[in-house]
C-alpha cells in the first residue's frame, strides 16, 4: 500500500518523459539536483560508470552492472524507463530495490518542498541515489535519460569511467538535428579527467567525442581500435566469444543475446569495467 501511494505521488511529478512534450525537456538543468544533493550530503557518491548515447546504453549498463557483481562488488545500477513496476529502474546488487526501501525512501523525499516542481525522471534519480546510499553501495553503473550534458544524472562531480555507445538520430527536437550536434549532448557526460569508452559509432559522431575527451584531459578509449572478437557458437539461448582487450585474453564469453552488436555492447561494458577498476588499483579477478 505505501508503495503504491509513493509511486502514485512521484508520478504526478510530470515532465517531459511523462508528457513527451519538449518544451519540458528544454527546460533540463541540473544545478537544483546539485545543490540538493550536497544538502543531503552526496547520496550519489560512489565509483560510477556513467553511459549515455542513442543505441545500446541499456545493454550496456546492465552487462557493465553484472561484471561488477559478479567481482564481488556491492552495485547501484540505475535505468530508465521502467518496463512494468517504478521500482524496476533502481536496481540494488542486480534486483529491483524492496518495496519496504522505496516506500520509504520516496516519504522522505517528497516531504522536502524543494521538490515540488521537480520532474519524474528528476525525483526518480534522486530516489535511487539515495536507496544506493541506503543500501552502502560501493559502486554504481548509471544509464543517462536522454541526452546527457543537462541530463539529471549528470549532476554526479565525478565519476571513473564515462561511456558513449552509437549515436543517432533521436529527439532531434531536443538534443540537434544533425550527428554532430547530438554527439556534443551525448558527449556532456565527460567531466574532468575521467577515461572514456567508445562503441563503435559514426566518424562524425566519434571525432565529436573524442574532441570532448581531449578539452576534459580524459583519456579515450574506442573500442574498435583496442578490442578483438571472435564468435565461438551461436544458439536461440545465446552466443559465446573470445574477446581480446589490452588486458587480457577472455575465452568461451557467454551472453544470452544474440547478435553482432551484442556482442559490441558487452566488449563495450567489459573495456569500461576494466578501466573502471584500474582507476582504483583493481583489476577483474580470474573467472572461478
Amino acid at each position: 500500500r505505501a508503495y503504491v501511494v509513493a509511486v502514485r505521488r512521484l508520478l504526478d511529478h510530470g515532465g517531459y518523459e511523462r508528457t513527451g512534450d519538449p518544451g519540458d525537456a528544454r527546460r533540463f538543468r541540473i544545478e537544483h539536483v546539485t545543490e540538493r544533493l550536497e544538502r543531503l550530503g552526496h547520496p550519489e557518491a560512489r565509483h560510477t560508470i556513467h553511459v549515455a548515447g542513442s543505441k545500446g546504453k541499456g545493454s550496456v549498463a546492465a552487462i557493465a552492472e553484472s561484471i561488477l557483481r559478479a567481482a564481488g562488488k556491492h552495485t547501484l545500477l540505475l535505468t530508465s524507463p521502467d518496463l512494468h513496476q517504478a521500482r524496476e529502474r533502481i536496481a540494488i546488487d542486480g534486483a529491483p530495490v524492496s518495496y519496504e526501501r522505496f516506500a520509504r525512501l520516496a516519504e522522505r523525499l517528497l516531504a522536502d518542498e524543494a521538490l515540488a516542481g521537480w520532474s519524474y525522471f528528476e525525483a526518480m534519480t534522486l530516489l535511487g541515489w539515495l536507496a544506493g546510499a541506503d543500501a552502502g553501495c560501493d559502486w554504481q553503473v548509471v544509464e543517462v535519460g536522454l541526452g546527457g550534458r543537462l541530463d539529471t544524472t549528470n549532476a554526479m562531480p565525478s565519476k571513473e569511467v564515462a561511456v558513449v555507445t552509437p549515436i543517432d538520430f533521436e529527439h532531434t527536437e531536443i538534443l540537434g538535428d544533425t550527428i554532430p550536434q547530438i554527439a556534443g549532448e551525448k558527449a556532456g557526460i565527460i567531466v574532468g579527467p575521467c577515461a572514456v569508452v567508445t562503441a563503435p559509432m559514426r566518424a562524425s559522431a566519434l571525432e565529436v567525442v573524442r574532441a570532448k575527451a581531449a578539452e576534459q584531459r580524459a583519456t579515450h578509449h574506442h573500442v574498435p581500435d583496442e578490442c578483438a572478437m571472435t564468435p565461438q557458437q551461436q544458439s536461440l539461448d545465446g552466443q559465446t566469444f573470445d574477446l581480446r582487450t589490452p588486458l587480457r585474453l577472455y575465452r568461451g564469453l557467454q551472453l544470452p543475446l544474440l547478435g553482432a552488436h551484442q556482442r559490441e555492447n558487452a566488449a563495450t561494458a567489459v573495456r569500461a569495467v576494466e578501466l573502471a577498476l584500474a582507476a582504483v588499483g583493481e583489476e577483474l579477478p580470474e573467472a572461478d
